[in-house]
């Protein structure tokens, strides 16, 4: 456990170390500023609207797509006044504001997930997942990175993946659709304490996982993430008969028709929410 913890410090203080030398120069440079302009339609009915101008016959129609999507067509009659105006961005929600993202760069991610199932046990299991990721976006929608994870099925002692993480975007604005698959082998804490199944040993192995999701801006140099996947972990456990639960149990004095292995494939649906900056 030493190790591992050792491990994830050091992940962390490398990427920060890395952040704070990189120039911030791989910027989406269209995201809002202070003087942005924006159309302005105002309507004889009083109504403005305010956003971007797609089509515009003069003397016929014009078409204006406001914050958020929506598009009005707006016949010549209707119309008072066209205008440009300067953008507050006081006055714009904050999930539709395109804040500046990194298209290439450092990045970090840190995830809470909830790993719903049947376990090992055969009962309802609410596991969890807190993981940290670091690693390079090479573009847009494709990122390597190196991640670890803590894993908590809530039926065994907990596995701790260590991963190749790669991760892409589908839009280049901060408000996006997002892809992350995670491939590589769960590592297990060294213990002997027998829990109530008699469960006192236990291996690791493979972990895939694949997750679909949505990133929000939250800050100018941060997004927040949520997401839904399928998490896959193979697994060995090692335990003793113990249907009487008595403790302490000695696996090591237990007559070995007592014992068992159990080989266990984890198939998880995830929830998340991360950080990613």
């Amino acid at each position: 456990m030493k190790n591992i913890t050792y491990l994830f410090l050091l992940l962390f203080l490398c990427s920060s170390i890395k952040i704070a030398a990189q120039p911030d120069q791989e910027l989406n440079t269209t995201s809002s500023s202070k003087h942005q302009m924006q159309d302005v339609i105002y309507l004889k009915n009083g109504s403005i609207l305010k956003g971007k101008i797609k089509e515009h016959v003069y003397g016929e129609y014009a078409k204006i797509q406001v914050i958020g999507g929506s598009e009005f067509v707006l016949k010549y009659e209707e119309i008072e006044t066209i205008s440009a105006e300067k953008i507050d961005n006081k006055l714009i929600p904050r999930v539709f504001r395109d804040f500046k993202v990194k298209q290439r760069g450092i990045y970090n991610a840190f995830n809470l997930g909830f790993m719903p199932g049947i376990g090992g046990d055969g009962w309802f299991r609410l596991g969890v997942s807190l993981d940290y990721a670091v690693g390079y976006q090479i573009n847009n929608y494709v990122g390597l990175g190196l991640g670890i994870s803590s894993d908590f099925y809530m039926d065994n002692p907990g596995i701790i993946p260590v991963y190749l993480d790669v991760r892409g975007y589908a839009l280049k604005k901060s408000t996006s659709p997002y892809y992350r698959i995670g491939i590589g082998y769960g590592l297990t804490p060294n213990t002997q304490n027998v829990n109530w199944r008699g469960i006192y040993d236990m291996d690791g192995g493979i972990m895939f996982n694949a997750e679909v999701g949505v990133r929000l801006p939250t800050r100018k140099q941060g997004q927040t993430t949520f997401s839904i996947g399928q998490r896959i972990q193979k697994a060995k456990l090692y335990g003793v008969d113990n249907q009487w639960n008595v403790f302490p149990i000695d696996p090591g004095s237990t007559a070995p028709e007592n014992r068992f292995i159990e080989k266990i494939l984890y198939n998880r649906t995830t929830l998340r929410v991360g950080f990613v900056f």
